[in-house]
């Protein structure tokens, strides 16, 4: 009963509380992915290795998983993640790099990383590189009051 209990809360998190008695196939590809997730979390691994995992999942999803990820992470999980979603990475990575044939060619800090990348960096990041280099997420423009 417990462990049903613990499903059910990484359901209500992963907002898929409604597809509990679902067939997995029924789900959509983004939902399928979390799923899978949820079941990973449920051995409760020291080490995450994620591939693309926002793949499929709206805006609204990638939020609640990059807040997710950030409350592991500060429960002492580590978090390996590989994607081509540079706003989630700039958004939720402590540090990011770039892998090219295998190897390991750039790593830095998150924010130092986007801001000093020409081509690999958001698209705020290209749009505003000329006025303002540390403006990278829609949080970073300020409005002026």
């Amino acid at each position: 009963l417990e462990n049903a209990e613990v499903i059910d809360q990484w359901l209500i998190r992963f907002h898929l509380e409604a597809y509990r008695h679902h067939h997995p196939y029924d789900l959509s590809g983004g939902q399928q992915q979390l799923l899978a997730l949820i079941k990973l979390l449920l051995l409760k691994p020291q080490l995450l290795l994620l591939d693309e995992p926002t793949n499929g999942i709206d805006a609204s999803m990638k939020q609640t998983l990059g807040e997710i990820l950030t409350d592991l992470k500060k429960q002492g999980l580590t978090i390996l993640c590989v994607s081509h979603d540079l706003e989630f990475c700039a958004a939720f990575g402590d540090r990011c790099g770039l892998l090219f044939d295998g190897k390991i060619e750039a790593a830095e800090e998150t924010r130092e990383f986007f801001k000093n990348n020409l081509f690999y960096t958001t698209s705020l990041g290209r749009m505003f590189r000329k006025l303002d280099r540390r403006i990278l997420l829609a949080k970073d423009v300020e409005e002026d009051e």
